[in-house]
């Protein structure tokens, strides 16, 4: 059996996306499906908002600024994913969903609720797991040939959902941290299971899932607060932070608070690859043959030069260095100097350099690093509390990390930033669900498609081609807006109150399966639809078009 409902779009498609044009799948930009360097700007921004409200909530000498934080990250319809939302039940399907043939049956029930206009249905998303996303586009293929849409079953666009994906993701880190034979290793989660007695932790993520979401919670926000005491000069979480304004006003220590964030996230951000994505949409886009990754990694020629090369300073540069020759450079400039290969990345006001990422006009400083620091290399000396006339040392290094780094290899310290990095990437994912702020979740599925092919998960390589590629122009414009905002839903309508439709399914799946149990296989349509309307759970509106047409 299949239990169905509905959800009420809280963000309706807005006049100038009414139009119906579309894109070929073949003529979208590689960068709709992987991540251009604007989209790890502002994954590193959504996590140096965490780190900020983890710092305040724990660190004493702080927590009076907990108030003065913003509780989310704004966005355009921050106000309507607070509403909330409406469920209404469609019913319950007598089929097997697990197979192409139960799918179709499913699908055809729910195609009686698509809104006709004109002999032509509005087209509306169908919302799943994983799984059950490919099933629907297999069950669509198999209809392919219909005779017009209801046979084809072509009104409803497959969507893939949060909460199944969060636990495949989840179960990769799992899979990497959590070892039985480090036990013995300080800072561990196998220690940390151990020392603070999590004992339902265990292996399968889909199992235990909570128990596993608090562990790395609890163990990213432990490392955050122990970095940031290390960061400070602090000894206890209690002290007085070394340069706290405790004295100037709330702006100021607002200030001194969120440099100490991207501190920390400099500390432990991964820097990611993006040469081998520049390869891969060049790759996508010009069928490059026998040209080396080397060619295609710098520049646009895509040819291999023994020539001198130069770099864009824009963060949002998806290429990087250049050839001299090929932008028209005579002479590479002098070392203190900024250059930028277009107009875009000359007023996109992103920096490659500094915590701020911003251009300023003032004098930096460079870690002695150099290309090999952990964070941006040059820095604004006030950006790092520098005064301008301020005396230094011959080699300087812009923290802790690149101090350590210069003296060794630390392998505990790469496990720390490793585990940090991962911990805040599942928080800023998890914030993204709750706040329904849709651009930021479609910048995590880009993401997340190189942690699919590294993980080798081809069914969601496949599933997140199909769903960026929808977002991207494949799919009618109202069907790319509802991809993007109307795929959570809001029980209880609150700040933060949002979570995937599939998580809204195995809530009330499970109360339905519960009620089937006690019967022993034993019911009748009437009672099972009793059971439908007493495991409610989060539906807060039940339709009664299932029961006129079911005649009961």
């Amino acid at each position: 059996m299949t239990m169905c409902f509905a959800v009420k779009d809280r963000v309706q498609a807005s006049a100038e996306v009414r139009p119906s044009t579309t894109s070929e799948a073949c003529s979208l930009s590689p960068y709709d499906f992987l991540p251009a360097p604007d989209v790890h700007d502002r994954k590193r921004v959504r996590m140096v908002f965490v780190v900020e409200h983890i710092l305040a909530d724990h660190i004493d000498q702080l927590q009076h600024l907990k108030k003065k934080l913003n509780p989310c990250i704004p966005h355009r319809y921050t106000k309507a994913m607070q509403e909330q939302s409406e469920f209404v039940n469609v019913g319950v399907v007598d089929a097997n969903p697990s197979s192409t043939t139960g799918m179709i049956e499913v699908l055809q029930h729910l195609q009686q609720y698509v809104a006709v206009t004109k002999n032509t249905p509005v087209p509306c998303l169908v919302s799943g797991d994983g799984l059950s996303v490919k099933r629907i586009i297999h069950a669509q293929q198999s209809r392919s040939n219909g005779e017009d849409w209801h046979h084809r079953l072509d009104s409803m666009w497959a969507a893939p959902q949060e909460f199944h994906k969060e636990i495949l993701l989840l179960q990769d880190s799992n899979n990497k941290f959590f070892v039985g034979a480090s036990e013995i290793d300080r800072g561990t989660i196998a220690q940390l299971k151990s020392e603070f007695n999590h004992r339902s932790l265990c292996k399968d993520v889909m199992s235990n899932f909570q128990h596993v979401w608090d562990m790395y919670e609890f163990a990213t926000e432990g490392y955050v607060l122990l970095c940031a005491i290390r960061l400070r000069g602090m000894h206890a979480i209690d002290d007085m932070p070394a340069g706290f304004p405790a004295y100037q006003p709330v702006k100021a220590q607002l200030d001194w608070l969120h440099q100490l964030a991207q501190e920390v996230v400099e500390f432990c951000w991964e820097t990611p690859d993006n040469q081998g994505i520049a390869i891969a949409a060049k790759s996508f886009v010009e069928e490059p043959g026998d040209i080396s990754d080397d060619a295609l990694a710098f520049c646009s020629c895509d040819n291999e030069k023994d020539e001198d090369m130069i770099l864009c300073c824009s963060s949002t540069c998806k290429i990087g260095w250049y050839h001299i020759s090929c932008v028209g450079v005579l002479e590479l400039p002098s070392i203190d100097s900024t250059w930028y290969c277009s107009e875009a990345c000359a007023t996109s006001g992103r920096s490659i350099y500094c915590l701020c990422h911003r251009t300023l006009d003032e004098e930096m400083i460079q870690c002695g690093r150099m290309q090999n620091c952990r964070g941006s290399e040059w820095y604004h000396m006030s950006c790092k509390g520098i005064q301008p006339q301020a005396s230094l040392p011959e080699t300087w290094y812009c923290g802790e990390v690149c101090r350590l780094e210069a003296g060794s290899d630390d392998h505990m310290l790469n496990h720390t930033k490793a585990l940090m990095w991962e911990g805040l990437a599942h928080i800023t994912r998890k914030m993204a669900v709750r706040e329904g702020d849709g651009p930021a979740m479609v910048d995590d599925w880009k993401s997340d498609v190189l942690q699919f092919w590294r993980g080798k998960h081809p069914k969601y390589l496949m599933i997140a081609h199909h769903f960026l590629a929808c977002v991207g122009g494949f799919a009618p414009p109202n069907i790319q807006h509802n991809f993007v905002w109307n795929r959570v839903a809001n029980p209880k309508g609150k700040l933060g109150g949002n979570i995937g439709l599939d998580l809204c399914n195995e809530h009330i799946n499970r109360d339905f399966k519960e009620m089937l149990g006690y019967s022993n296989g034993k019911y009748t349509a009437r009672q099972v639809l009793q059971g439908v309307l007493r495991c409610r759970g989060h539906l807060e509106k039940l339709s009664t078009t299932f029961f006129r047409k079911s005649g009961l």
